[in-house]
């Protein structure tokens, strides 16, 4: 073969092996979805390649999936790895409280309350606990004084009473018309004999022959107001000693509502400073601030009436003056009182910074108290604590519901 043959031919070969390594180019790296000849589905680049726009795609936020039926794609959220558990608020049970009608967390519907005598002596004030009270009655005893009987039913607990002081007959028959458990401190004889006759339980922090379970002396009360003034309890010597007579503090029905609870009223005229002057040495007023709506409560002259305890002065929402006939007990060398709780009578329903009168009437010393207007009708009381004045008839025309200081 001559030599340009031969040129000719390698040149020829040349070409050919030039073609054959382009063919394996004929596919861009941009066309990845049909090239190669890959059976098993893979790119025709490796992992661990990179194609030349590698390096500007970042992966998606959100997961990809083929409908088998459509071929369309949808996109999927990704799914929450923080590890937050989103739950709903529950609920918190409420329910009323049959002497205030307000809503409370506790079920006190069957709860029997308690009727503690309180001194409201000079020498006894501030006293302890009066603060937690639903119900607060002030009734004059005898000399021109007064006693505090302070209701609850939300009791049992370390909270401190006192001081506490004896019980009278009338006393009773008002702790009765809210079907209390009394708490007190020895009594009158009517009181005992009231007692007594009723068959009623009473805790006694004098004569009971285990009121060291309920009673206690305040050292620091015993020091600066004497023995007669420091008599203490709290709830849960209440319940040890109930408990030690086999006395139920708890009902299967539902307590009694003494209050027709609503709104409505129909008042007669305004009542922002109540004065009620039981005697020369208890004056007490009722002063109301439109800021909580309640009237707050200032006796022995001009003396706000606190708590000692929390510091608290009394105030509620409703006030009830109860003219009632008291009569000094014929041949008692005490010279106490005889306070006719049942029956009828003559008052004032104030609240709202208003008033309307209104008349009282009971049957009997167990039964509750009914409250109507002028014209019969059952009055509707506002929801809140309540003060309940059960004032001498004679000073009937010497309380003042709008009181203006000259």
């Amino acid at each position: 073969m001559s030599k340009g043959k031969k040129t000719l031919i390698l040149i020829s070969a040349v070409l050919l092996l030039s073609l054959m390594l382009s063919s394996c180019n004929l596919f861009g790296p941009g066309d990845q979805t049909t090239g190669g000849d890959s059976t098993d589905g893979t790119l025709p680049y490796s992992e661990t390649s990179s194609s030349p726009d590698s390096s500007n795609t970042t992966a998606p936020d959100t997961d990809e999936t083929t409908s088998p039926e459509t071929g369309v794609s949808t996109e999927t959220e990704p799914a929450d790895t923080t590890g937050e558990v989103t739950t709903e608020p529950v609920p918190v049970q409420t329910y009323l409280n049959p002497l205030t009608g307000l809503e409370v967390e506790k079920d006190l519907r069957r709860v029997i309350p308690i009727s503690i005598v309180l001194d409201n002596l000079s020498l006894a004030v501030p006293q302890s606990g009066i603060s937690r009270a639903d119900i607060v009655i002030e009734v004059l005893a005898e000399g021109g004084i007064t006693r505090l009987i302070m209701i609850t039913n939300d009791y049992g607990g370390s909270e401190v009473y006192g001081p506490v002081r004896s019980t009278r007959h009338y006393m009773v028959s008002l702790s009765q018309a809210f079907g209390t458990l009394m708490v007190g401190a020895g009594g009158s004889p009517l009181g005992y004999t009231m007692i007594q006759s009723l068959g009623l339980p009473y805790l006694d922090g004098v004569n009971d022959p285990y009121s060291g379970l309920g009673f206690y002396r305040d050292p620091l009360r015993l020091e600066s107001a004497g023995a007669s003034h420091s008599l203490m309890t709290n709830g849960e010597r209440i319940l040890k000693l109930a408990a030690k007579h086999d006395w139920t503090t708890t009902t299967s029905s539902d307590i009694r509502t003494v209050f027709n609870f609503g709104g409505g009223q129909r008042y007669t005229g305004v009542a922002t400073h109540v004065c009620i002057p039981y005697s020369s040495s208890q004056y007490v007023q009722m002063i109301y601030s439109p800021t909580t709506n309640t009237y707050y409560r200032y006796q022995l002259g001009d003396r706000a009436h606190i708590d000692a305890e929390n510091g608290e002065q009394l105030n509620f929402t409703n006030v009830f003056i109860l003219f009632a006939e008291t009569e000094s007990i014929p041949d008692d060398t005490e010279g106490r009182l005889d306070v006719v709780t049942t029956g009828e009578g003559s008052g004032y329903y104030i609240s709202d910074g208003s008033y309307m009168p209104i008349r009282w009437s009971r049957i009997g010393d167990t039964s509750s108290f009914i409250f109507t207007d002028e014209s019969g009708a059952v009055i509707s009381v506002n929801k809140g604590k309540t003060f309940i004045s059960v004032a001498p008839k004679w000073i009937e025309g010497q309380v003042e519901l709008n009181y203006k200081a000259d």
